[in-house]
C-alpha cells in the first residue's frame, strides 16, 4: 500500500511523541464519542479501537507514507463505508481534531523536540540573522529553532495569507503550479538566511523560497530540513547553496 511521501514525517513524529500501543486509547475514545453526537456509532468502541489499532500499526505506520492526520483519516473511511455512513467532510475533520489535541494534551512536546532542535542548532553550522520557515510544517521547527537562538523568524506562506504586501514565487507541481509568498519588508540586504522545512522531497518549494530570499537582498546560508528523500533528487533543485538534512530515506 502506497501513500504520499510527506507522510514519511508521521512515523517519526509518532517516535519523538514516544506513544506505546496503548497511549492512544483516550484519544480514539474521544474521537468515538464525537463521532456519536454526529450519529455515527462505532459499536464496541474496544472492538473498533483494536481493529483501527491493527489496521493503523500493521499497514499505515509500516509503509512510511501519511501525513499527520492521514492514518485516521483513512480508518474513518473505511468504517465509514463498512458502516455505511454519510460521513460529511467538516464532521471528519472535527473528529480528527479531537483524536490529534487529545494526543497532543497528554505530551511535553516541546520537551520532546529538544534533541531534534540540539541537531539542527549543530547542523547550521555558523550564526545566522533569519529563520525562514516554509508553510506549514516547518513553522513548527523555524520558530522554536530562531527563539533558541535569538533571531528573527520569518514565515513563506502559501498565497493570500500574509496580511501586509508580499512578494511571491511560484513553482512546478506534478499536475501544475503553486506559489509562496514572503513580506516584502521582512528580510533586508546582506542579511543571513537560513530555510528551514520539514521534508525535502522534489526541492520546488525550497527553491521558489530561496528566489524570495535573494530577491529580497538576504544571502543564503544554507537549507535545513528533518527529514530528506534523497532518492527523490531534491538537491538538484538546491545545486550551489548547502544543504542539511538530519535524516535520510534512499529508497522508497
Amino acid at each position: 500500500m502506497k501513500f504520499p511521501y510527506e507522510g514519511v514525517i508521521f512515523d517519526w513524529a509518532w517516535t519523538l511523541l514516544d506513544l506505546g500501543p496503548e497511549d492512544d486509547r483516550p484519544a480514539f475514545f474521544a474521537m468515538a464519542e464525537f463521532l456519536e453526537t454526529r450519529g455515527h456509532s462505532l459499536g464496541n468502541p474496544e472492538h473498533a479501537y483494536t481493529a483501527s489499532s491493527t489496521l493503523f500499526r500493521e499497514q499505515i505506520l509500516t509503509s512510511r507514507g501519511c501525513g499527520l492526520e492521514a492514518p485516521y483519516e483513512m480508518i474513518l473511511n473505511y468504517m465509514g463505508m463498512e458502516r455505511g455512513w454519510d460521513l460529511r467532510e467538516a464532521d471528519k475533520k472535527e473528529a480528527l481534531s479531537v483524536y490529534y489535541k487529545t494526543i497532543y494534551s497528554q505530551r511535553k512536546l516541546y520537551e520532546d523536540t529538544v534533541p531534534v532542535l540540539d541537531a539542527m542548532q549543530k547542523a547550521l553550522q555558523g550564526e545566522v540573522d533569519v529563520i525562514v520557515g516554509i508553510e506549514s510544517r516547518g513553522f513548527i521547527f523555524g520558530a522554536a529553532l530562531a527563539d533558541r537562538l535569538g533571531v528573527a523568524f520569518v514565515p513563506a506562506r502559501k498565497p493570500g495569507k500574509l496580511p501586509a504586501e508580499s512578494l511571491r514565487a511560484e513553482y512546478e507541481l506534478e499536475y501544475g503550479t503553486d506559489a509562496l509568498e514572503i513580506h516584502r519588508d521582512a528580510i533586508t540586504k546582506g542579511l543571513s538566511v537560513a530555510i528551514v522545512d520539514d521534508l525535502l522531497a522534489t526541492g520546488g518549494t525550497a527553491a521558489a523560497t530561496c528566489r524570495l530570499v535573494e530577491e529580497l537582498g538576504g544571502v543564503l546560508h544554507c537549507y535545513l530540513f528533518l527529514i530528506e528523500l534523497s532518492f527523490l533528487n531534491g538537491r538538484e533543485k538546491l545545486k550551489g547553496h548547502r544543504v542539511e538534512s538530519l535524516i535520510q530515506y534512499a529508497g522508497e
